[in-house]
């Protein structure tokens, strides 16, 4: 039912071993929560220096879009 229903979401569905859970979660915690958090950062950095936030979404946007495409 699960995976019919990441179908129809346009999502792929996968299987985690029960051993393996807490580490899923902690990466899927890593790579959305500590993202913000390094994004919010970076916003008081860049304010700091009198840019807007504006100005570093076309890194983060072209940062991520890398990562996607070829990892780390």
């Amino acid at each position: 039912m699960a995976g019919g229903l990441a179908a129809t979401l346009g999502m792929r569905a996968f299987r985690v071993r029960d051993d393996d859970r807490a580490a899923y979660h902690a990466a899927a915690s890593v790579a959305s929560n500590f993202l913000v958090t390094l994004e919010d950062f970076a916003e008081q950095l860049a304010a700091s220096a009198g840019v807007p936030r504006e100005a570093l979404l076309p890194l983060a946007e072209a940062a991520l879009r890398n990562w996607g495409a070829h990892g780390a």
